[in-house]
């Protein structure tokens, strides 16, 4: 699902072991999956993926629907993540916005 070209130890990062991380579970199979990460009032979203054959369908939307629900519990003011192009609008249905070309 992540880096499939990748081991799990090349998509580790130094700063796991403080996140919280999400899964949906479809028939007993593992198909989606985020990383959050919380510090003061900001947090970050990361790793975030659906199965391919699993896209289009929901699922991601739900988990990060119960990402913000959790931001929302901590009062965290700022929820950001690096998107890839191709994902913007996805993101834009959830209010978010591009606020760096970076």
């Amino acid at each position: 699902m992540l880096s499939p070209h990748n081991s799990v130890d090349s998509i580790i990062l130094s700063e796991d072991d403080s996140g919280q991380y999400f899964g949906l579970f479809k028939n007993a199979q593992f198909i989606s999956v985020v990383s959050l990460f919380i510090e003061n009032d900001t947090a970050q979203f990361c790793k975030f993926a659906t199965e391919t054959s699993e896209q289009n369908k929901g699922y991601g939307s739900i988990l990060l629907n119960r990402i913000i629900e959790e931001t929302i519990k901590n009062n965290v003011k700022c929820l950001w993540c690096n998107a890839r192009v191709t994902a913007l609008n996805f993101y834009n249905k959830f209010g978010f916005e591009v606020v760096s070309e970076k």
